[in-house]
Order: structure tokens, then C-alpha cells, then sequence
């Protein structure tokens, strides 16, 4: 019982907490760090959730063509 117990607390609460923290799905927080494991062993696994959660971060960034004024608001329109 002790073994499940700690497999629990060793498996599913680090991901969920780090998902409410950054943002992320615990999912995707366990195939990061794991990716990072793979690619980079020690060091990949204590940069994995920071790197995702940039790489979330830049994806979710509005680009700057869509964060210009819209176009009825724009001084050509209004001329």
C-alpha cells in the first residue's frame, strides 16, 4: 500500500501542480520532461517545463499583424 501511495504523490501531484503554476496540461509537463530526459538527461529534465512553457507563451503571443488597429479605426478610413 506504502509503494502506491508514494508512486501517487511521486507521479501525479509534481505535474499537476506545475500545470496550475505555468499554465500547462499535466500531460503535457510529463512528455516534456520526458522528451528533455531523453534529449539532454539531467539538465533536459530541469529545463523541460520552462522551456514548454515559452514555447506555450510564444505561440499564444499575437503576431504583430494581428495586433494592429482594426481597420475602421485606422487614419486611412477616416480621411
Amino acid at each position: 500500500m506504502l509503494i502506491v501511495v508514494d508512486q501517487v504523490i511521486e507521479n501525479v501531484l509534481p505535474p499537476r501542480l506545475l500545470g496550475k503554476l505555468t499554465g500547462l496540461n499535466p500531460i503535457v509537463i510529463l512528455f516534456s520532461v520526458m522528451v528533455g530526459a531523453r534529449v539532454a538527461d539531467f539538465y533536459g529534465v530541469i529545463t523541460a517545463v520552462p522551456i514548454a512553457a515559452t514555447i506555450k507563451a510564444l505561440l499564444l503571443t499575437p503576431s504583430p499583424k494581428e495586433s494592429l488597429t482594426p481597420p475602421e479605426l485606422s487614419p486611412s478610413t477616416t480621411a
